[in-house]
């Protein structure tokens, strides 16, 4: 059995690879984006599916500061033009708060 690390450290590390993991899908997210055939198709879409999410089973299991952040980021990502750079969605959530 491999030995534990610092209990605190361990959370750090776990948080950094969580944040990395979502920068590497904003990455993809935001060129599906930007490249999509249908923007306008795609934006109605990205509409109707955030209100199902706010008022569906996934929302439930979030704490509202969750679901809240969960929403800026739908939103800033729909925001996005070809023109912008793909960790620009990112950028812009975090400077939200």
């Amino acid at each position: 059995m491999p030995a534990k690390g610092n209990p605190v450290e361990d959370l750090h590390k776990e948080i950094d690879a969580l944040y990395a993991i979502l920068a590497g899908q904003t990455v993809v997210i935001s060129s599906l984006i930007r490249t999509h055939p249908n923007y306008e198709a795609y934006q109605v879409d990205l509409a109707g599916m955030l209100e199902v999410f706010l008022n569906g089973p996934l929302a439930r299991t979030l704490s509202e500061e969750q679901r809240v952040k969960a929403q800026g980021y739908v939103e800033v990502m729909a925001s996005l033009k070809a023109s912008e750079s793909p960790l620009s969605g990112l950028q812009k959530m975090l400077r939200r708060d």
